[in-house]
């Protein structure tokens, strides 16, 4: 299996950090994560601490002051080396074998570029969860072709896409979200977009 690069920007969601790290760690990939701190007040800076003393495969960039979302987009996206690269928000979690079949995918077709999946929104607490993600477990692939732009506007309220570097030379399409991108299509967040909730 290929490995893959995860970072988890965390803003004042330390409640959450230590299930999303274990869920990512759990999915059986050979992997990197890095947390992005972006200067939480609620401990996350602590809880990272610990996760990191406590897993080699994680490693941290605290930040002193909040520089927004898209700017721990791109510090995540700046620190990627290996083929295959992933955000998730610290609130998030992968359905169970998620990452694998991704993953399986992106190595099989050569034509897909880009995978991600259904989200599945709870409210803590939430008994069912763990059903509700084995349900999500559907991932859908897209080829970046001219159809990727439709796919993505609709799944996004945002203003301004994140751009793939192929994206930004064509400027033909753009992509709204990036589950997966190959390591040769470099990503990079507008720094002037909207902020995205939960990040």
């Amino acid at each position: 299996m290929p490995k893959v690069d995860i970072a988890i920007p965390c803003y004042n969601h330390g409640r959450f950090l230590r299930q999303c790290v274990a869920n990512v760690l759990g999915q059986g990939a050979e992997m990197r994560v890095l947390i992005i701190d972006n200067a939480s007040t609620d401990g996350s800076e602590e809880t990272a601490r610990r996760i990191a003393a406590e897993d080699s495969r994680v490693e941290l960039l605290l930040r002193e002051r909040n520089m927004g979302s898209h700017a721990s987009f791109n510090s995540g996206i700046d620190w990627a080396e290996s083929e295959y690269f992933m955000i998730l928000c610290a609130d998030d979690l992968l359905a169970p074998g998620c990452l694998g079949w991704a993953l399986w995918v992106l190595e099989a077709k050569t034509c897909v570029a880009l995978a991600y999946g259904g989200q599945v929104i709870w409210e803590e607490p939430s008994p069912c969860l763990s059903q509700r993600l084995l349900a999500a477990q559907s991932t859908l692939a897209l080829s970046l072709d001219n159809n990727l732009q439709r796919h993505c506007r609709c799944r996004t309220s945002q203003s301004e896409p994140v751009r793939l570097s192929s994206e930004r030379q064509s400027r033909s399409k753009s992509a709204a979200f990036i589950g997966f991108a190959p390591q040769g299509l470099e990503a990079s967040v507008p720094e002037s977009s909207p902020g995205i909730p939960g990040c």
